[in-house]
């Protein structure tokens, strides 16, 4: 009876010795994995540019990091000194299309000034299934602004820098991220270095 009892001692004792492994290495594991969770991996800080050059400028910047059904409101800055602000494509009740006009760097400030804007004149609002309420029949007409409407931003208020919360690679620029500027109270993300072409008719294509 007593070696009974002294067994049943000895395999008590090991099974919770073998518990308090068990136990530790839960533990461990827990907070391990805790380690993990609670740690934050930063993206890089974004490097803003400051001196602005035209090479920064040149090209369309969209209202939104990514194409649509069509371009939304959109700045345009052309290498021959050309500038355009085109309306949301995709809004088919707009009488508005475009202004346009120039731009320059001028003691590190860009400046634009919109000299004629393109209208929708005329027409008749038809309604479609499918698409909704849009103009037809209208033509355009383009009418000048004199004096210009001049608009500066300098670097502070443009805050020209890489968006690396943006990851579609699709309109990435050479160093893998997208630019991004603020024109006003909107931002707006370059997409493309080349800015679209005007057709002999005005319109952009």
């Amino acid at each position: 009876m007593k070696k009974i009892i002294a067994i049943c001692l000895i395999l008590t004792i090991i099974w919770l010795s073998a518990c308090a492994k068990n136990s530790q290495s839960s533990q461990g594991d827990k907070s391990l994995t805790a380690g993990l969770s609670n740690s934050v991996i930063t993206a890089p800080n974004d490097s803003y540019i400051t001196n602005i050059t035209p090479a920064d400028l040149i090209g369309c910047w969209n209202a939104s990091p990514y194409w649509a059904a069509g371009r939304g409101d959109n700045h345009n800055f052309y290498a021959d000194g050309h500038y355009r602000f085109g309306f949301n494509e995709m809004d088919d009740l707009k009488r508005i299309w475009y202004r346009d006009g120039t731009w320059k760097i001028v003691d590190g400030q860009v400046q634009i000034s919109i000299t004629s804007q393109t209208y929708c004149n005329g027409g008749k609002f038809v309604f479609d299934r499918a698409y909704g309420y849009s103009i037809e029949g209208g033509s355009l007409v383009v009418d000048a602004i004199d004096p210009p409407w001049v608009e500066n931003y300098d670097s502070s208020e443009l805050q020209i820098h890489y968006d690396f919360n943006v990851h579609d690679e699709l309109y990435r620029d050479d160093q893998g991220k997208y630019l991004t500027a603020h024109f006003g109270n909107k931002q707006f993300w370059k997409l493309n270095d080349i800015p679209p072409r005007i057709n002999e008719v005005g319109i952009t294509e």
